[in-house]
């Protein structure tokens, strides 16, 4: 069957229509390309399939450097070529704002999309899981849409020193005959490796998450060290722990945690800011592109609060603070909430560890925390940096009566939500200024700034 791809979904497939006008979304499709397909699985709605040949390539298409791209489900979009991604993904914002949100993007300052110099080795944390047996234990990333571990032996997106760890560790599991977990039957020991390598002080921190751990698997971190130095890669093992986790969940961080090695956390830096990241740290994965996102979040609303005689401001869905540090140390007074009290944790040790006093947060239920403590009459400027899903409406409602709330600067990792917000704000709010950020090279995820305005 013959199919002219028009777009990409969500996922990276192609989407095209057939003679009939049934929607085909099509792995490994790019838009402009006319290829024939074979259909692998119907609903009622849409058709997924498979390249059986390309008859008009794209001239945007691109071969993939990764030789387990078609399997891997790590990244979408390595076989299209980089500039075009960005344009692709910049289109997908307005798309959003203009069908979901039924908005006039013409009247929005829009500002090319961010995108990286060097789209590779950008990733500054991976989580592995295993499969196999002790003698020939397996790790990777899952395949698309699936449980089953693609294993790799250099994945492009991870520092070359997350990658030497993962080899290391491979090793010492054969060695010692340490079993990966197998989440059918709720057996083995090793479930997941953890790695983040910090962008400004190359640091390492190792999490071995297990079932229980073995007294072999305490020294792992010093001979893990060890051969890392004798290593060509110029990066230290700087903190190590173990997370026994009993529980049959996809959770992969939560259990009981077990300090092996070095320091308790490991160090790295946002524009000047310092923070200490332990095992259960929320941080952007993307040092680099974090810094430039969080750059023009801290020139948008300082601009936006000098101009107003309130200076207070709120930042929601605050994570671990790091938008409120960087508004804090501009001397804006602001209030970050966040409904995970291990992140406010980390925002109130970072505040204190750079000497920001402007900073105060809260742990609480973001809907709940509006409703109960208002939107104080002082505050002109609200950020919002959501999850997925968006704004609960209940939230946007109390915005929108809060008329001394004059701007707002909303993150998104999802321009659909962000679109469908946008338009239920756009009563109250114009929307003045928008900045996407590729914070995900090769895959079909962009990160979106708005600056809104009340009329």
């Amino acid at each position: 069957m013959k199919i002219t791809i028009t777009d990409f979904n969500q996922h990276g497939q192609g989407v095209g229509q057939d003679a009939n006008g049934l929607v085909h979304f099509v792995d490994g499709a790019l838009p402009g390309e006319t290829v024939m397909v074979s259909i692998e699985r119907k609903s009622a709605s849409y058709v997924v399939s498979s390249i059986h040949d390309i008859l008009i390539p794209s001239p945007d298409r691109t071969e993939p450097p990764c030789p387990v791209f078609e399997r891997c489900g790590g990244c979408s979009l390595q076989h299209l070529n980089y500039d075009a991604e960005l344009r692709w993904k910049e289109q997908r914002v307005l798309t959003a704002l203009e069908r979901i949100g039924k908005l006039d993007t013409s009247e929005i300052d829009i500002y090319p999309i961010i995108g990286m110099e060097d789209p590779w080795r950008y990733t500054n944390k991976a989580s592995y899981p295993f499969t196999g047996t002790a003698d020939a234990p397996v790790t990777g990333f899952y395949a698309t849409r699936s449980h089953q571990i693609v294993p790799h032996d250099d994945c492009l997106l991870l520092t070359d020193a997350t990658n030497e760890v993962k080899r290391i560790v491979l090793g010492l599991m054969k060695r010692d005959k340490i079993s990966p977990y197998n989440e059918k039957e709720h057996e083995g020991i090793l479930r997941h490796l953890v790695v983040r390598h910090t962008c400004a002080t190359n640091e390492l921190m190792v999490v071995f998450v297990v079932t229980k751990l073995p007294e072999v698997m305490k020294k792992w971190p010093a001979e893990l060290a060890k051969a890392l130095e004798t290593s060509k890669i110029e990066t230290k093992l700087v903190s190590s722990y173990a997370i026994e986790n009993h529980r049959r969940s996809n959770v992969v961080l939560r259990g009981k945690a077990i300090h092996l090695y070095g320091e308790e956390a490991v160090t790295e830096t946002l524009n000047g800011i310092s923070f200490s990241l332990r095992p259960e740290a929320f941080f952007q994965v993307n040092t680099k592109q974090a810094e430039k996102l969080f750059s023009i979040v801290e020139a948008w609303t300082t601009e936006a609060i000098a101009t107003s005689p309130k200076k207070q401001a709120l930042d929601l869905y605050c994570g671990s603070g790091t938008i409120a540090l960087h508004l804090a140390r501009q001397g804006v007074e602001v209030t970050g909430v966040e409904i995970v009290p291990e992140a406010i944790d980390e925002a109130r040790a970072s505040a204190i560890k750079n000497d920001i006093s402007l900073a105060n947060f809260k742990a609480a239920d973001i809907v709940d925390y509006v409703q109960s403590e208002g939107v104080r009459d002082a505050v002109s400027l609200v950020v919002l940096d959501p999850p997925r899903k968006g704004c609960d409406q209940r939230l946007l409602d109390a915005l929108l009566k809060s008329d001394h709330v004059q701007t707002i600067v909303y993150v998104s990792c999802n321009p659909a939500t962000l679109a469908r917000d946008l338009g239920y704000l756009s009563e109250s709010f114009a929307i003045k200024r928008l900045q996407a950020v590729d914070m995900f090279p090769h895959t079909t995820h962009v990160e979106t700034l708005c600056l809104l305005s009340r009329k």
